[in-house]
């Protein structure tokens, strides 16, 4: 029998990819204001590391990844609004 080989989901996601999500309802930004954005696709980004900011009712909550890994997907783009539990970028662990 072949070994179990991962597959992809409908998002390009591995099972092994690291998904950050929002844990609030706000609108997603890659950056501070008038700032380059924390990381784009294709980025390393090291444990802990800044990686975007929702804001939510004019407050700026900045969101670290919780993986050493690459940025290989960013779902949304600056200023679009995001739900609670929302993906707005997948990591590709180390």
């Amino acid at each position: 029998e072949a070994p179990s080989v991962e597959e992809p989901d409908e998002d390009g996601a591995f099972p092994s990819d690291f998904c950050v999500t929002s844990n609030r309802v706000g609108f997603f930004f890659s950056g501070g204001k008038n700032k380059p954005a924390l990381v784009n696709v294709d980025d390393h980004v090291k444990f802990n590391q800044p990686v975007c900011i929702i804001e939510q009712l004019g407050q700026q909550y900045v969101y670290l990844s919780e993986v050493s890994g690459t940025v290989v997907k960013i779902f949304v783009e600056d200023g679009d609004p995001v739900e609670y539990g929302a993906k707005v970028m997948l990591i590709r662990p180390d």
